[in-house]
């Protein structure tokens, strides 16, 4: 059984990616912008936006639409202009834009159009095979946001901009002299915004153009235009609407079929730091119309297919650079080698630069949500004075360990950098920096680190870094990652980099990069796995095999919430991310517990709820889920024993003449009471802020307490009486006073109904002995303090109290209870017994209440309870020390 959960924990912790078939949407959740898709026989095929980075233009493959492998690049690199080589300017947020991919008479197409200036002008290549090699087939005049478009009578056509259609020779050679060349149709009132994105098929004989719409103020959404003849009329209809998972609204893709007759839709979505990710859902041909969406219109939560990833480790061991890496504007070849140190990635300084930002050779990998992590290992041998290498979260906002050679010494620092572009030639204007945290490195290799979270409102980088031997250590503080459109257009990616400030001719040798994501996972093949390792939690309700506890005193919390976007489970002061299935069932597991009862919350979106497969009960000022964490055999004395006789705990309502009002009280009878005609000692038992009459039965186990106790001889059988003192919820400050104002009179409105209701109508319908020396109180904490205020202020009707980690603050005891504790003879001959308890790690100020009273001459009785807080675990032993004591003839 240890075995089996120390596999769990591991599958449960360590960031591989799972053999599961039902993957979570999105498809691909990674920045995988301006998606064209086809399907060619057996595959889907899939290109996307890279601008800046080389190799551009990737090709990848599927056979399921969710499992992608790059199997080509269109190209190398660009030399449109010199800004591609970071002369003059840059192209960041340019380059290859929204390439459009096809496939005519047994070869594939693609047409771009790169958004630089100066050039600009479109490509088209061709290629017998999806893996290359691309051929250029012609430049021509820029087209904005294209779809090629070859149609059944031979023609070819590309829509681009929003709306135009331009006719091209069948040859592709160029646009047709004559030949069509138009705007389709006007916007419409609704179409204020953004109107982009051409993706074009033909269906049942009609043309469908897909673009991306984004009114003024408005939601993004994905439009659809219809027409009988390509060159229209054209109507419009909105065919997909959704924020899905609470990111932004998806919009901009396409459709394609597959081969058993069904559609598919992949369409991007903006979510933050990681850039532009994929969702794939299905297509519903309805009235003619491609809906997108389940049957709701939503994008699913899941998709079916094996989980892939687009980021690789890499050792650095071939001769080639895979395909997951690509440069950071064309690299200049000489700086670079895989084959100089067999083994390792060299890279080379080459121009003089200020910033990471127009350093060349810089190789990136995306990042990946919903969590990943990226490390390399450095050699930093052939640093010279002035160069800068390392590993950055890179974007236009960066996050980034840099270690610098300064002089002889090697430092790491760990920076913030925002790029400053010029407009027109996205020049670097200058780049704002800030250093957070800078150590010196001792040795020549360095591994550095970092964890991302793209979870949703995070976007999250954490920085670490490790020498020789050690351990990983957090350098700087997590970084906010952002998606800024106005710079490098692009999600984060791991960036490893090497440039000179001083003197190029300097190199760093990578040894490896080591790549883990949080794993996709199936909630009823873990939960499967649990039930032969872990106990159903004893607070469930009937038929519920969730919550359970672990050998560890983990706790493993269920809940089945397909709609949810978020869910953690709130318990102990600490709040636990829950991971979602494909069946929309979410599974979480907490560090380990301490054992006793604990109140718990799910938090489903930001709301606090109650977990339905556990009981209720009253506390923190309302219902709450909970969960007890067992003991080993010294817990007994809570539990049910076989063979001891059972006492009852029932609930009257009693009228109330103090407050005007019906109450209720829980009463614990002994067993042999309903036997015969006996009469009595009681005990008035109060429970804390924020909880009410039942928490002692139902929280405290006072029941199988008193039984077990009374059982062994240990407590003489009493009535046991437990009410909601008014304090079920916190301090009002509704008067605008002060904490100690309010705090003053907090309860105390139960004190004349104690007196003069409750205690007579227990007096009348139960058989009690009904004087003082019969007659006991305690509670804990707040209840503690109402003890004191009742018992030392009614001295003629109680002679036996506790307190149990007693709210009992700025006690004189010269002045309150009119100076009762500061006259130690008297207060000893009437009060037959006090007992004060805590817990070991609370500070409720019990140890010095005890010394202040025991040098004033009180005699007290004193417990610390080992190990426990301010919770029930300490509760329940201060009760089972406290009630062998009263209503004995000899007091202490």
């Amino acid at each position: 059984m240890k075995r089996i959960l120390l596999s769990i924990i591991a599958f449960w912790s360590v960031a591989v990616h799972s053999s599961f078939g039902i993957v979570q949407n999105p498809m691909l959740w990674a920045d995988v912008p301006d998606p064209d898709v086809i399907r060619v026989g057996d595959y889907y095929y899939l290109v996307t936006t890279t601008m800046h980075l080389m190799p551009g233009g990737p090709i990848m493959r599927s056979k399921d639409l969710t499992n992608w492998e790059t199997v080509s690049y269109l190209f190398d690199r660009l030399e449109d202009s010199p800004k591609y080589d970071m002369r003059g300017g840059t192209v960041y947020g340019r380059g290859q834009w929204a390439t459009s991919l096809k496939y005519h008479n047994g070869k594939f197409y693609a047409l771009f159009a790169p958004n630089d200036n100066p050039g600009g002008q479109t490509y088209i290549l061709t290629a017998d095979d999806a893996a290359g090699p691309w051929k250029l087939v012609s430049r021509m005049r820029h087209f904005h946001d294209a779809s090629l478009f070859f149609d059944d009578d031979g023609r070819v056509y590309v829509f681009y901009g929003t709306g135009q259609i331009q006719e091209l020779l069948p040859d592709l050679s160029d646009v047709k002299p004559g030949g069509v060349s138009m705007t389709l149709f006007k916007r419409d009132a609704e179409e204020t915004g953004l109107l982009e994105g051409s993706r074009v098929i033909k269906h049942d004989g009609k043309y469908y153009l897909l673009m991306i719409s984004w009114p003024n103020g408005g939601k993004r959404r994905q439009v659809c235009y219809r027409a009988d003849k390509i060159t229209g009329p054209y109507e419009k209809k909105v065919i997909l609407l959704d924020n899905f998972a609470g990111f932004p609204y998806v919009g901009q893709g396409t459709i394609v079929d597959g081969k058993d007759g069904s559609w598919n839709a992949v369409i991007f979505q903006d979510r933050g730091g990681v850039g532009r990710v994929l969702t794939v859902m299905p297509c519903r041909w309805t009235d003619g119309w491609p809906m997108l969406g389940d049957e709701n219109g939503k994008v699913p939560m899941a998709v079916s297919g094996e989980p892939a990833s687009l980021v690789e480790s890499d050792d650095f061991e071939a001769t080639k650079l895979k395909y997951c890496w690509q440069w950071n504007h064309n690299p200049i070849d000489a700086a670079w080698s895989l084959t100089e140190r067999p083994g390792y990635l060299r890279l080379r300084t080459n121009r003089v630069v200020s910033n990471l930002y127009e350093a060349l050779n810089t190789v990136s990998q995306r990042m990946e949500g919903p969590r990943c992590s990226g490390a390399v290992t450095i050699d930093l041998s052939h640093m010279q004075d002035g160069d800068r290498c390392g590993l950055a979260a890179f974007n236009g906002h960066s996050g980034i360990l840099t270690v610098s050679k300064d002089g002889k010494r090697n430092y790491l620092t760990m920076s913030s950098a925002v790029v400053n572009l010029s407009d027109k030639d996205k020049k670097v204007e200058g780049v704002d920096e800030e250093t957070l945290e800078r150590v010196e490195v001792d040795g020549n290799i360095i591994e550095l680190r970092i964890d991302a979270d793209f979870t949703l409102g995070k976007d999250i980088a954490t920085f670490y870094y490790k020498t020789s031997a050690g351990e990983w250590k957090s350098i700087g503080k997590p970084y906010k990652m952002r998606f800024d459109y106005r710079r490098l257009f692009m999600g984060t990616r791991f960036a490893i980099f090497n440039y000179a400030t001083k003197k190029a001719g300097g190199y760093v040798d990578v040894d490896k990069f080591t790549y883990n994501r949080e794993p996709n996972f199936d909630s009823k093949v873990i939960s499967a796995s649990l039930m032969e390792c872990t106990d159903e939690a004893l607070t469930n309700v009937g038929g519920n095999k969730f919550p359970r506890i672990d050998s560890e005193r983990r706790g493993w919390f269920r809940l089945h919430a397909p709609q949810a976007k978020r869910v953690q489970v709130d318990i102990a002061g600490k709040k636990y991310d829950m991971r979602r299935d494909a069946s929309g069932t979410w599974l979480g597991v907490t560090d380990p517990l301490v054992v006793g009862f604990h109140y718990y919350f799910l938090i489903v979106d930001g709301v606090s709820v109650i977990d339905p497969a556990t009981d209720t009960f009253y506390g923190c000022c309302r219902q709450a889920g909970g969960i007890e964490v067992p003991e080993g055999k010294e817990g007994d004395y809570y539990r049910p024993q076989a063979g001891v006789a059972k006492g009852q705990v029932r609930s009257v309502q009693y009228w109330s003449d103090a407050k005007k009002e019906w109450r209720r009280a829980m009463v614990y009878t002994p067993a042999e009471y309903e036997k015969g005609k006996k009469k009595y000692p009681v005990l008035y038992l109060q429970h804390g802020m924020g909880e009410d009459e039942t928490g002692w039965s139902k929280q405290g186990m006072m029941q199988n307490i008193m039984d077990n106790a009374i059982a062994k001889g240990d407590a003489v059988p009493m009535i046991v009486v437990m009410e909601s003192g008014d304090v079920e919820q916190p301090f009002d400050f509704r008067n605008g006073g002060p904490n100690t104002q309010e705090r003053s009179s907090y309860g105390a409105s139960f004190y004349g109904v104690m007196i003069k209701d409750l205690i007579p109508y227990i007096d009348t319908h139960f058989r009690t002995i009904a004087d003082r020396e019969h007659r006991a109180m305690a509670g804990l904490s707040w209840g503690g303090h109402q003890t004191f205020d009742i018992v030392l202020s009614n001295i003629d009707k109680f002679a036996w109290m506790g307190g149990f980690s007693g709210a009992i603050f700025g006690l004189d005891i010269k002045k309150n209870y009119e100076g009762l504790l500061s006259r130690p003879d008297e207060f000893n001959k009437k009060i037959h017994y006090l007992f004060l308890g805590c817990g070991s790690e609370e500070n409720m100020g019990t140890a010095a209440l005890v010394k202040t009273l025991t040098d004033a001459g009180i005699k007290v009785d004193s417990y610390t309870s080992p190990g426990t807080h301010h919770e029930w675990l300490t509760w329940r032993r201060c009760l089972n020390e406290f009630i062998p004591n009263l209503f004995r003839k000899a007091s202490k």
